[in-house]
């Protein structure tokens, strides 16, 4: 039931990784560019005839555009795969309570077994994150 969530969050990561490096490489060509218009040096057709400042800049803001929406899109389904681990924790935490022996509830502090079935969200979160 979380397989999806967590297939769709790992996919993401990997496309957010390639989006981070391409960002460090369109900041290095912005660079160099900026490098060569101030010494006034034409490395820019020896280096492989890059483009200009325009349309590296341009690169730049739609890599960054895609490289937020997988971010946020990550962070979404992250964020409802966990809830949903968190519901399914709850309830079969709260099933193997009521399947206990009534003698044990009686024995047992009540407030210290609703503290642990309305924590375990926070656990979840810590271990995961």
């Amino acid at each position: 039931a979380t397989l999806p969530f967590i297939a769709l969050s790992s996919l993401l990561s990997m496309v957010l990784g390639a989006f981070s490096a391409m960002r460090l490489h369109y900041q290095a060509s912005v660079i160099n560019l900026a490098k060569d218009a101030a010494t006034g040096t034409t490395t820019a057709m020896i280096g492989g005839g890059r483009g200009s400042i325009g349309e590296t800049v341009a690169a730049m803001v739609v890599s960054e555009a895609i490289m937020q929406l997988a971010e946020f899109a990550r962070a979404r389904f992250s964020m409802k795969g966990k809830a949903k681990v968190v519901q399914e924790l709850k309830v079969a935490l709260f099933a193997a309570m009521l399947r206990q022996d009534l003698e044990y509830l009686e024995q047992c502090d009540l407030w210290q077994l609703r503290s642990l079935v309305g924590s375990c969200g926070h656990t979840v979160g810590q271990v995961v994150d």
